[in-house]
């Protein structure tokens, strides 16, 4: 049975999940731009793809900013008894 580009990148990206968490990579970045080539008909990526991947890349701090705010907020307002001894120390 012949198996399809999508399976076989799929089989690809499998085999490589391990020893790219072992070295603490970001898995993310990859997945995304191979996604990214993939819908654009590429077959290849290439270390600039990586570097535009990296660089579109926002962290969820900033992109939920004014919720955290509100979150935190929030949570002042509130009496909470500390859970630990620690927690009691701030």
């Amino acid at each position: 049975m012949k198996r399809s580009t999508v399976n076989i990148l799929a089989s690809y990206i499998d085999a490589l999940h391990p020893i790219i968490y072992i070295n603490h990579f970001d898995f993310k970045v990859i997945d995304d731009t191979i996604e990214l080539a993939f819908i654009e008909g590429r077959s290849a990526i290439t270390t600039d793809d990586l570097i535009k991947t990296v660089k579109d890349t926002k962290s969820i701090s900033s992109t939920l900013k004014e919720k955290i705010k509100e979150i935190k907020a929030t949570i002042e307002k509130i009496d909470i008894k500390p859970a630990s001894k620690e927690d009691q120390k701030s």
